[in-house]
């Protein structure tokens, strides 16, 4: 996931393919916010754009997320995310 996390951050033309990428790209979004703001926008936008397209879909409260066993951690997420974007 955190591959696709920095794939979709990067990337233009990639969009989030299911409910679980879209709201783990939400919450990469946030944690890395302050870190990789240009990164963290396309997330966003990214995983609100997957929602608008889906009928009655919202994204998850990041505790939602982390209960879902998406994430194990949110600084962990932040501090794996971070080492992969400034590899790339």
């Amino acid at each position: 996931m955190l591959t696709r996390c920095k794939q979709l951050a990067r990337a233009t033309d990639s969009q989030a393919s299911n409910v679980i990428e879209a709201n783990v790209m939400r919450v990469a979004g946030l944690v890395i916010k302050s870190r990789f703001p240009k990164e963290s926008a396309q997330l966003l936008q990214k995983s609100r754009h997957f929602f608008q397209q889906q009928e009655g879909g919202a994204p998850l409260h990041a505790e939602q997320v982390l209960k879902q066993g998406w994430i194990v951690s949110l600084p962990r997420l932040r501090d794996m995310l971070t080492e992969q974007l400034r590899r790339a």
